[in-house]
């Protein structure tokens, strides 16, 4: 990851501590296996002392771990799954994933705070195993960059300093 012209993290969760793990360098390939095994679905990433797993399990919206590797601005963006529904689980299945469902909607919002800018592409219906939506998945990505094209283009070109001084404001206020 040395060699990436743009500094990168990705975050997985160690299984047996619970501890979120942020990588910064290391085999590029390793970390985003290990940020990507969906419990149940990839196997986990076995790497150093760690049983390493997807790091939603622990951090739904890097915008803080942005920051830390020397982000100035942060463009989130929104694809929580809506929460709203009339059925009710079946099983225990269900329940659980419904259970996770809930964690993942209340964490992301929280975390979504910690963007200068959030976008919410028009895919709240759909669930990360839709991967058979993903033209329609990239399309509405598309259509909600443009939408808010006018608003990436002023946090790209706000300054710096002012941006961190309402970063701090936010933090003051607690609404970060």
């Amino acid at each position: 990851m040395k060699n990436l012209k743009i500094k990168y993290s990705a975050i997985a969760t160690d299984l047996l501590s619970g501890e979120e793990i942020n990588f910064t360098r290391g085999s590029l390939r390793q970390v985003i296996k290990a940020s990507s095994a969906i419990p149940g679905i990839f196997p986990l990433v076995r790497l150093d002392n760690y049983f390493l797993i997807d790091g939603s399990a622990s951090e739904s919206v890097p915008a803080g771990r942005a920051r830390e590797i020397g982000a100035d601005r942060v463009l989130g963006v929104d694809v929580t799954r809506c929460i709203k529904t009339i059925d009710q689980p079946q099983n225990v299945f269900e329940i659980l994933y419904r259970a996770e469902d809930i964690t993942s909607f209340h964490l992301s919002v929280l975390r979504l705070r910690e963007a200068d800018l959030v976008i919410r592409p028009q895919v709240r219906h759909l669930t990360w195993a839709d991967f058979d939506m993903t033209r329609e998945i990239i399309t509405a990505g598309e259509k909600a960059a443009k939408e808010n094209l006018a608003e990436i283009k002023k946090l790209v070109n706000r300054n710096s300093y002012l941006l961190e001084i309402e970063h701090y404001i936010k933090k003051l206020k607690g609404d970060v």
